[in-house]
């Protein structure tokens, strides 16, 4: 299958000042009760393995043992993330295709932070073909690449090490569950915004709960000042309630036994046209 640059016309035709109001919608907040309040069980319901497992990648350790962390945690980790009813890359290419013009399978994205590939499976349902990702822990991608949905796959450390793809390459960007407390710096959005083409679309999540709220705020801080620079445009920043079930009772929203969560949508503004003389 080609992986060309197909959908770049059509990126040019979403209005530039759409903004939020315009993806209203896109994510929708129902909970995983089906709407009907809030679940019935909560996160403290979790083996003690599964909760530990997520303090452990949390908790803010040195690179390569979180690294390691990840890379002995990779058979298991969709099993796991099932039991925590993660909704990420759910809300996120939900909201993602929302956003994107047709045609997309021709448009090339890249999943940063892959993992084991759910974000790609929720694209690929969305008529997304041409994916690529990049992944800082081998067990991880060797999971991702059993899927079967990438067409290329690259080791990368993000925010030690450049993304492996030159300027302005793809047509849609998604970081899903990468970005917080203890992972990658919000300090990587300008590589992120290097490697996305004038017109498209960068797909952002992060958690609410109260361990991530420092880290939420310097995240927002960034993206407003990229924003105000003119590098970027805020199309959606969806506040979701149950993003995922708590590990502990201090993280829990309001006594609901989930964690809330957000999904961000950005377009990089296009290059302006130099006046001759």
């Amino acid at each position: 299958m080609g992986c060309g640059g197909g959908a770049n016309e059509a990126l040019g035709r979403v209005p530039s000042g759409g903004g939020a109001n315009g993806l209203r919608g896109a994510c929708p907040e129902r909970s995983p009760a089906g709407g009907r309040g809030g679940p019935a069980g909560t996160g403290m319901g979790l083996p003690a393995a599964l909760r530990d497992q997520v303090a452990a990648v949390h908790r803010g350790s040195a690179l390569p043992e979180r690294l390691r962390l990840y890379d002995g945690w990779a058979a298991r980790y969709e099993q796991d993330v099932a039991a925590l009813e993660y909704r990420a890359p759910h809300l996120a290419a939900a909201s993602l295709s929302f956003a994107f013009p047709a045609p997309r399978a021709e448009a090339r994205l890249l999943d940063v932070g892959c993992g084991t590939g759910l974000v790609a499976r929720e694209l690929h349902r969305r008529g997304f073909r041409c994916l690529h990702g990049v992944d800082g822990s081998a067990g991880m991608l060797e999971q991702a690449r059993s899927t079967g949905l990438y067409q290329e796959l690259r080791l990368c450390v993000l925010g030690t090490e450049p993304l492996p793809a030159p300027a302005e390459h793809y047509d849609a960007v998604t970081v899903v569950g990468a970005l917080g407390e203890g992972q990658v710096s919000s300090t990587v959005l300008p590589e992120l915004l290097r490697v996305t083409k004038p017109g498209g679309f960068l797909c952002l999540t992060t958690r609410s709960n109260p361990s991530n709220l420092r880290y939420k705020a310097e995240l927002e801080a960034a993206m407003g000042q990229l924003e105000r620079s003119g590098a970027w445009q805020k199309l959606l920043a969806q506040e979701v309630e149950y993003w995922e079930r708590a590990t502990t009772e201090e993280e829990s929203t309001q006594g609901t036994g989930y964690i809330s969560g957000v999904v961000y949508i950005y377009q990089k503004c296009p290059v302006p046209h130099l006046e001759e003389g």
